[in-house]
């Protein structure tokens, strides 16, 4: 998450002309992750159309799936909510690991495209 640049997400949601802004920002940042060697041009997608737009993208010297958006904190605070969770619940990791790959393998694994992050 990138903040201090762009919209901020309010209430979940951006406005329509917030969401534009945003998916302009992306692209223009996907290009730059392409023109410095970062990512492979085709590693790199940009998903304007979802309620918060990300671009994705495969770290070039890492191989790590990345994704990234502008102004939603809410992520930041979902990590901060699972990292407690699975301090109260140590088992649940394992089981998120194997239920995330699960996920990967039946392609369910994108919200954007409809499964489950």
């Amino acid at each position: 998450v990138v903040l201090g640049v762009g919209p901020k997400l309010v209430n979940g949601n951006f406005t329509q002309g917030e969401k534009r802004a945003v998916a302009r920002m992306l692209f223009q940042f996907s290009r730059e992750l392409s023109n410095a060697d970062l990512a492979n041009a085709r590693d790199v997608h940009v998903i304007a159309q979802a309620r918060v737009p990300i671009v994705k993208f495969v770290d070039r010297s890492t191989r790590i799936h990345c994704d990234l958006t502008i102004g939603a904190s809410n992520g930041l605070q979902a990590v901060a909510w699972i990292k407690a969770k699975v301090a109260e619940f140590p088992s649940v990791a394992p089981v998120c690991i194997v239920l995330k790959r699960l996920l990967i393998k039946l392609k369910l694994n994108e919200p954007a495209n409809g499964g489950v992050g």
